[in-house]
């Protein structure tokens, strides 16, 4: 946090929530434990978390997974696309489009008009 004031860096606010959070958490441990130390602490369930979610072998899975869903986004996609367009010719398709800056531009238009 001090390097990111120091050089007037702009963070999301998430992570300033986390470094509140991870600077919290350091205080109250050691106000219980004055050999407290947050890091020593979570190593071992950061470690855990890593070879669940951002293992190679987990990245695999997921990696998998997607192709499976591609696939079968291929298989579905032209019977989809069939079925959409018959829609649109059939008239039984709507489109409702909503631009934020559309209604101000209108109203200034028809007070240059009137």
């Amino acid at each position: 946090m001090a390097i990111a004031l120091r050089h007037r860096l702009q963070l999301p606010g998430e992570l300033v929530m986390l470094f509140c959070v991870v600077g919290m958490s350091e205080g109250l441990g050691a106000q219980l434990d004055p050999d407290f130390r947050l890091f020593e602490f979570a190593t071992p369930y950061l470690q855990q978390f890593w070879l669940e979610h951002r293992s190679p072998k987990a990245l695999a899975l997921r990696v998998g997974q997607a192709a499976l869903d591609t696939a079968e986004l291929g298989l579905e996609l032209p019977r989809r696309a069939s079925r959409l367009l018959g829609q649109i010719e059939r008239g039984e398709l709507e489109f409702n489009v909503n631009h934020e800056g559309l209604r101000a531009f209108s109203r200034q238009l028809q007070r240059i008009i009137a």
